[in-house]
């Protein structure tokens, strides 16, 4: 006998080296394609058999960008042995041209170090044909450019190359296409000495190009140089999804049914521009140089012409041709100031951007013209210095104002100091002596004040308290005594009997519940879901009326024990709620008889968004002005709270600072400190209930995401349970978004929102329940 047991425990210990044997770890890494365009992606996977621990992460490479494309795994028992794989892979977009290795990934599997071999990629020009397709496209002509055998490409043009400082070039973008694309994103970058303009909207037109006709879209733009130099400019990316055709090499009856295209994601990009950007020459240049660059025309109008002395002339000078204005300066005006004073109006301007004709702009100038004494002046000519490009020169813009005729009587002068008078070195003359007289002329009203009066109470300063701010802080002060008294007197009014009754229907709570959800249970087992619901919501509603004398509402586990806290209830009827809970949550979320389990994970929010398979994190971007708000951290109903409680104990110590002049700073600074942490926490509220995006949750064992509200194409699929924000509601679709910035459309019948101001549910939820 104790031979065979030893036996047996040797052929154990055989069988469990030959299983650790065959499932020794193993790593290796793969490339999609050793070869292809910048254009092009390449995929790379890596395979781990066996157990890690590590988190996998791609080497940085430069000229190579790389993003976490997911992951997967196959877990396998066969003849008792376990087996399990993982893969991941990367996503390698090219950013130029060139012979790229991809070093050794090194890992732990198993506890033994392994790493993959290094690989070697090679990324060709745009119109450059991979070796492996070199017989397919040599039919396809010479002059056909890879971008146009793949039916998309991008072009672009600027309307010159060279221009000076504050001139304005067009940039033309158009894309080329006779594919489905189902979206694009741009990427344009251009130097920082450069000012970007973009025209609002897009054009869409066809082309022909080499024979094929192309739906061209064309996005404008507007360059303006701030500094002179030789710019390098980068090439324009698009990066587009286009539906193209599977290589297969013949169709079967499969084909039909599940199509033959297939989504891929290309990397479009443009030849580099080169701009060469002039300095305004000095030579020509005056001091009082406008800054207008561009052609432009001035024109002027004075209304009315003639008038007293003392009367307002309008005066209006417009400036408009092609160049920007934004910059322009200030006009010197030609007459002096001892004619007439002026007063100048804010200037106001507009600019239109156009791809084919730069920008047009357009700025006028107003002025109050108010003369000081009669006569016949001239008001001379108004010239205004601008560099038109064209001709690499100054011009003037030249404008004569025209004379005008002023009567009426000359307005009184300043008197000159006495100081200016006395360093005279001409004696002043001697004044004639008048005699005195009683009857002195009244003053003359020569002009109203261009300001109105000011009112009397706003230049009487009176740091003093008035009967209105004691009227306004008794006021607070009855309002908080009136509260407390009144709760003082709810309480001594209750009658002995009124407690006695509600200990009563207290003690009688836990029957009456067990009652109601047994009734419940039978419900439920006859697949009745909706009225096990109801019995066992109302259930719960009357024990906690019956228990704590308040009506039933949607409360948590915490907030009752929180409440029995306070109350000091004893452990008894702790332990009988948390049974009566413990039992409406096995109703509410257990799944009804026969039926998927899923199903009934339908009816919580946080419990489906629990349950994701999905790599998704659920904190969503948002603005980073609204980084700092509470909305995040704590939930309606708390932020109402907090913004109440402080606003109320705020203003109860600016009411106590009035009243006690001795506490007076310290009662106002904490009132003040408490009031902006009232306004932080409503500014919270605020911006939680009305601009945060609702948040919602997959509803179904699987959800696809389409690229617009109908069903066209899918862009990506989504499990039970995964979170998202809802951006936008049309009709039965909703527009997603993802914490990884993907957006897309889905249908509401597949998922669970709670929103502010609508509430979406599957469709066998009832909103009552």
């Amino acid at each position: 006998m104790a031979k065979i047991g030893k036996c047996s425990l040797m052929a154990m210990m055989l069988w469990c080296l030959s299983s650790v044997t065959a499932l020794a770890g193993v790593l290796t890494g793969e490339l999609d394609k050793p070869e292809g365009t910048i254009e092009d992606q390449f995929v790379y996977t890596l395979i781990i058999q066996g157990s890690f621990d590590d988190e996998v992460n791609f080497p940085a490479i430069d000229g190579i960008e790389a993003r976490a494309a997911g992951k997967s795994q196959n877990i396998s028992i066969v003849n008792g042995k376990y087996s399990r794989e993982v893969q991941v892979q990367f996503v390698l977009t090219p950013a130029k041209v060139g012979t790229f290795t991809i070093p050794a990934l090194k890992l732990k599997v198993d506890g033994k170090d392994m790493q993959t071999l290094p690989l070697e990629m090679k990324v060709l020009d745009a119109n450059a044909t991979p070796s492996q397709g070199q017989g397919q496209g040599a039919a396809g002509g010479a002059q056909a450019t890879r971008g146009e055998e793949s039916g998309i490409f991008v072009e672009r043009t600027f309307a010159k190359t060279s221009a000076y400082v504050g001139e304005a070039i067009g940039v033309k973008i158009r894309v080329f296409n006779r594919v489905k694309v189902v979206g694009a994103q741009p990427d344009f970058k251009y130097p920082s000495a450069f000012q970007v303009k973009n025209v609002e909207g897009q054009k869409s037109f066809t082309q022909m190009r080499n024979g094929n006709e192309y739906n061209v879209t064309e996005l404008d733009a507007v360059l303006i140089p701030t500094r002179e130099g030789d710019f390098a400019i980068e090439p324009a990316i698009l990066v587009a999804r286009v539906a193209v055709n599977r290589r297969q090499r013949s169709r079967s009856f499969f084909d039909d049914m599940m199509g033959s295209t297939e989504m891929q994601e290309k990397r479009l990009r443009t030849e580099p521009g080169n701009l060469k950007i002039l300095p305004l020459p000095l030579e020509g240049r005056r001091k009082d140089f406008s800054g207008l660059i561009g052609e432009f025309a001035m024109t002027a109008g004075l209304s009315p012409r003639s008038g007293n002395a003392g009367d307002t002339l309008n005066l209006t000078v417009n400036v408009q041709g092609q160049g920007s204005s934004s910059s322009m300066s200030d006009l010197n005006l030609p007459f002096n100031s001892s004619v007439a004073k002026v007063y100048k109006d804010k200037p106001e301007g507009r600019e239109d951007i156009d791809g084919d004709k730069g920008i047009t702009s357009e700025k006028t100038f107003k002025y109050a013209i108010v003369p000081n004494k009669p006569g016949t002046f001239p008001l001379g000519k108004l010239v205004v210095q601008t560099f038109n490009p064209s001709k690499g020169a100054y011009q003037d813009l030249e404008v004569d104002l025209g004379t005008i005729e002023i009567g009426g009587q000359a307005l009184a002068q300043a008197p000159a100091p006495a100081a200016a008078s006395a360093s005279s070195t001409t004696p002043a003359p001697p004044l004639p002596k008048t005699p005195a007289r009683n009857d002195q002329k009244s003053v003359e009203l020569m002009a109203k004040d261009l300001v109105e009066p000011h009112a009397s109470r706003l230049l009487k300063g009176n740091d003093r308290l008035t009967q209105t701010d004691w009227m306004i802080a008794g006021g607070l002060i009855l309002a908080a005594a009136g509260a407390m008294g009144a709760s003082a007197w709810i309480a001594a009014t209750r009658s002995p009997a009124d407690d006695q009754l509600r200990a009563q229907r207290a003690n009688k709570a836990f029957k009456s519940s067990k009652k109601e959800l047994e009734a419940a249970h039978q419900c439920l087992q006859k697949q009745d879901l909706a009225a096990a619901l109801r019995m066992a919501q109302g259930c719960f509603k009357n024990y906690t009326g019956a228990k704590f004398g308040v009506s039933g509402a949607a409360v948590t586990l915490r907030d009752i024990e929180g409440f029995l806290r306070a109350k000091a209830v004893d452990r008894d009827t702790l332990v009988e709620l948390r049974e009566v809970w413990s039992a409406l949550d096995q109703m509410i979320y257990a799944p009804p008889l026969g039926q998927n389990p899923v199903r009934g994970e339908e009816y919580n929010l946080h419990f489906l968004m629990g349950q994701t398979t999905d790599k998704l994190d659920t904190s969503f971007p948002r603005p980073p002005e609204t980084a700092l708000l509470l909305d995040q951290w704590a939930s309606e109903r708390e932020l109402l709270i907090i913004s109440v409680i402080f606003f109320v104990f705020a203003s109860t110590l600016i009411s106590y600072s009035i009243l006690k002049m001795r506490l007076r700073p310290a009662a106002i600074s904490l009132g003040l400190v408490f009031f902006l942490v009232s306004a932080y926490s409503a500014t919270s509220l605020v911006y939680k209930t009305k601009f945060a995006p609702p948040l919602g949750a997959v509803s179904t064992p699987k959800l696809e995401a389409y690229s617009g509200p109908t069903q066209s194409v899918v862009i990506f699929e989504l499990h039970a349970g995964a979170p998202f924000q809802i951006l936008e509601t049309t009709g039965d679709w909703v527009k997603i978004g993802l914490s990884d910035q993907k957006t897309g459309w889905v249908r509401k019948e597949g998922i669970a929102s709670f929103g502010s101001e609508h509430i979406i549910l599957p469709p066998n939820v009832s909103s009552k329940s």
